[in-house]
């Protein structure tokens, strides 16, 4: 009986020595793990992968080169010119700079902000301010746009995102005329602060792993006393780089390839100005 009791415990040892437990290595980044199953006969290693998903990213800055014609027209102290017809300018280059920064879970505040300096000849004699001016006077038709706003979040996933957007936009316009004699020069300009407030929306859509499409629309129309005064914006551009949806990286960087529409329409103590940009750009953007 003792000896049958001692084959028993001897034999009971023997199996256990056999099961050996591996404590499971360290994870590492938050991706990868191993799954460790026991047997009879020993550990069973199972790799399993888990993908962590991309940190979202609350900071985008777009940095862009827009090419863009002037059209328009200004009414003002007499004169009624055509931008577009009536002189001599041309397209000119401009940067624009544009972000959004995601504050809260749905809500982003926007900026965005772009100027020109359009310059050229009038092609027509002109009267402004009761002082005549000649074919050939030199015209100059600045402007800087700055806009705040914010975009509320309604759908987001991976195929696209779609927003609603309010804010405001504030011109600075600056519109002279100068005309050189021999006696001196003769000059008239007009100065014109604005502020329009806007409604909008604002979409994304996935269209392969290495480029997207990205739209926007800005819109405000009010008409007072027969005064009109109206904002259109209107922006669409290609988005293209690398594939971050499985390739995440703390900075994200793409190509911006677009085109875009601005008219800004101002009636006020009797002076009409309409300035017009439209035009392809060109930039990048970086999202943090």
């Amino acid at each position: 009986m003792f000896l049958l009791w001692l084959a028993f415990c001897t034999s009971a040892h023997a199996a256990a020595a056999e099961i050996e437990i591996i404590p499971p290595p360290p994870i590492i980044g938050g991706e990868m793990t191993t799954l460790y199953t026991e047997t009879e006969t020993g550990p069973v290693v199972s790799p399993v992968s888990i993908v962590a998903p991309p940190e979202e990213k609350v900071l985008t800055v777009d940095v862009a080169l827009w090419h863009s014609d002037l059209a328009g027209r200004i009414d003002s102290r007499g004169m009624s010119l055509g931008l577009a017809d009536e002189t001599s300018i041309s397209a000119k280059n401009s940067g624009s700079l544009s972000a959004a920064w995601q504050f809260a879970e749905n809500t982003r505040l926007q900026l965005d902000y772009f100027k020109f300096d359009h310059s050229g000849h009038i092609n027509r004699a002109v009267k402004f301010d009761n002082l005549n001016y000649a074919a050939g006077t030199a015209i100059r038709v600045r402007n800087n746009l700055f806009e705040v706003g914010l975009a509320q979040t309604l759908s987001d996933n991976d195929e696209g995102s779609f927003r609603i957007l309010c804010g405001a936009r504030f011109s600075k316009l600056d519109t002279r005329i100068e005309q050189s004699f021999a006696a001196g020069v003769r000059a008239g300009e007009l100065k014109q602060n604005i502020g329009m407030p806007y409604l909008g929306v604002e979409g994304a859509s996935r269209l392969s792993a290495n480029a997207g499409l990205t739209g926007s629309a800005r819109f405000f129309d009010f008409d007072k006393n027969s005064e009109a005064n109206r904002l259109s914006d209107f922006n669409l551009a290609f988005e293209f780089g690398r594939d971050y949806q499985s390739i995440t990286a703390d900075q994200e960087w793409y190509g911006v390839l677009g085109y875009r529409y601005f008219m800004l329409h101002d009636v006020s103590d009797a002076n009409s100005s309409r300035v017009v940009y439209s035009g392809p750009t060109l930039g990048i953007r970086g999202k943090f």
